[in-house]
């Protein structure tokens, strides 16, 4: 009976370790990277401290999808590179409206050099039925477009976990004359 189990269990170990990779494949993990690293033109919030998690499934599946057609928008002969981009987890005590009160568009245009909006540029969840927020922001970089999602959402510990995304584009030389 116990060499039922060792096969039992080799089997779901061995599942585990495909789904690993399958699961990395389908998620695009390789055009995604975490970054220990902040980005100096984004400001951090007091109180925020690194965090171990990992992106959401969804996020993940989401990000791969943008990362790998965005190039698709580009006309014949320009340039068909897939985007890059990075993310970052942190957690702080603060609320998802906190979040959102600190990444203003004054505050990151003053801070980064991100492009103003006269409109917020977060949308709450809860109209939606999901609890969070979402701010998105955007600037040009010497050849890059440059796009910076932030995502808040509650945990179950009274905690929010804020998951900063960075997408670079490259520019098309055709397209900056």
């Amino acid at each position: 009976m116990n060499r039922f189990y060792a096969c039992v269990a080799a089997g779901v170990l061995l599942f585990v370790v495909l789904s690993c990779g399958l699961a990395n494949k389908l998620t695009g993990a390789d055009k995604l990277t975490k970054t220990e690293e902040f980005w100096s033109d984004v400001p951090q919030m007091d109180g925020m401290t690194p965090s171990e998690l990992e992106l959401p499934l969804a996020v993940k599946l989401l990000m791969r999808t943008v990362l790998n057609n965005l190039w698709r928008f580009n006309k014949e002969g320009e340039d068909k590179t897939p985007a890059s981009g990075d993310w970052a987890a942190y957690q702080t005590s603060g609320t998802p409206a906190d979040v959102q009160s600190f990444y203003t568009n004054d505050r990151m245009s003053s801070f980064g050099n991100w492009d103003t909006e006269k409109k917020s540029t977060c949308i709450e969840g809860k109209d939606k039925g999901v609890e969070g927020v979402i701010c998105v922001f955007k600037k040009t970089v010497d050849a890059n477009d440059v796009g910076l999602a932030i995502i808040a959402m509650p945990d179950e510990k009274n905690k929010t976990n804020i998951f900063f995304i960075r997408v670079d584009v490259p520019q098309d030389e055709k397209n900056k004359k």
